[in-house]
């Protein structure tokens, strides 16, 4: 069977998307990202792959369109003027309190580890941060704990998702505590 893709409307799934109060459809990776191969057909199936349901999570749009996007684009600006390579992990985090709506779960807060080859030293190093969109929902609806967006340690993230991201916790350069909230400008 193909994959479900974002744009098929008849989709029951696809209820919870739509104009406020609905969320809009939050790419974990967004489409220009995999556009990249050795050839162009490459390239387009990259663009094509980030179409689908498995890569869209319910978002409220000021957060799909604000500090979620902030992030890409810090991330993507700098890889370009370095002309480096970039992995980025991405996703939710899934926990019992998320609330539903519209048949669906919606999670509150994001995570992103961002892993390159440093550009003097030649070594590999990641970063990670999280990133919430409680804030952004109706709060007589969801009443959670306050969590900002900011650098986080990949350990952190680890223990979060139940999820092992390799030696990527043992590169990270944050130590103790969470890092303040982050500022993207």
């Amino acid at each position: 069977r193909e994959a479900q893709t974002i744009g098929d409307e008849d989709d029951p799934r696809n209820d919870v998307y739509g104009d406020e109060p609905r969320f809009a459809r939050g790419h974990m990776t967004r489409r220009e990202d995999p556009i990249w191969g050795d050839t162009l057909d490459e390239a387009k199936q990259g663009g094509a792959d980030s179409m689908h349901l498995t890569n869209a999570v319910p978002q409220m749009q000021p957060f799909n369109a604000g500090i979620w996007l902030k992030l890409e684009d810090y991330a993507l600006e700098h890889t370009r003027e370095d002309s480096m390579r970039v992995s980025v992990i991405t996703g939710p985090f899934l926990t019992d309190a998320d609330p539903v709506r519209f048949g669906t779960v919606i999670p509150v807060a994001f995570f992103k580890i961002i892993a390159f080859v440093h550009d003097e030293t030649g070594k590999l190093c990641a970063t990670g941060y999280t990133m919430s969109q409680e804030s952004f929902l109706d709060p007589s609806e969801f009443v959670f704990g306050a969590h900002e967006s900011r650098q986080a340690r990949i350990a952190s993230i680890e223990r979060r998702t139940g999820l092992s991201f390799g030696p990527l916790a043992r590169l990270d350069p944050l130590r103790g505590d969470e890092a303040p909230p982050v500022v993207l400008r």
